[in-house]
């Protein structure tokens, strides 16, 4: 058997539970991640901090996903759930930068429609990559009160 015909038998073809990259204008959502927190990374280059800073950024991301009240509602909860170590300087930096992350989103990929389940950041040396699992965020009926 030729080496070529051994490399694609070899071949994994895809299934149809394989994650697509996710594009909007040929750009996957890593990508996007990385872009919209750029800045804080220029800021903190540590790989503990890179971590929080997409941490921040992916919590970011799907904040962004919903309005009013309901993006309210969960931005409280998350606050709920901080260290009781957080001194109130914390928060307020904590909110300033996701509300800076969230408006980035929503400035420069408001059509991605995609909620961020799961993200891997992996170290490389001086390097990472960003690995990142969304769905399509199923858009939902308001409720018309009668």
């Amino acid at each position: 058997m030729s080496k070529k015909k051994k490399r694609k038998k070899n071949e994994r073809k895809p299934s149809k539970q394989d994650p697509k990259p996710t594009q909007q204008g040929g750009i996957k959502i890593s990508e996007a991640i990385l872009r919209i927190n750029e800045p804080l990374r220029n800021r903190y280059q540590e790989p503990h901090r890179i971590e929080m800073i997409v941490y921040l950024t992916v919590m970011a991301w799907n904040l962004s996903l919903f309005k009013g009240e309901e993006r309210t509602e969960l931005q409280e909860n998350i606050m709920e759930k901080l260290p009781p170590e957080f001194a109130g300087e914390d928060v307020a930096m904590l909110l300033e930068n996701l509300d800076m992350l969230i408006e980035g989103k929503e400035k420069e990929f408001p059509d991605i429609r995609e909620y961020i389940m799961d993200h891997q950041v992996l170290f490389s040396g001086n390097s990472f990559t960003l690995n990142v699992t969304a769905a399509p965020l199923k858009e939902r009926k308001e409720k018309i009160s009668s």
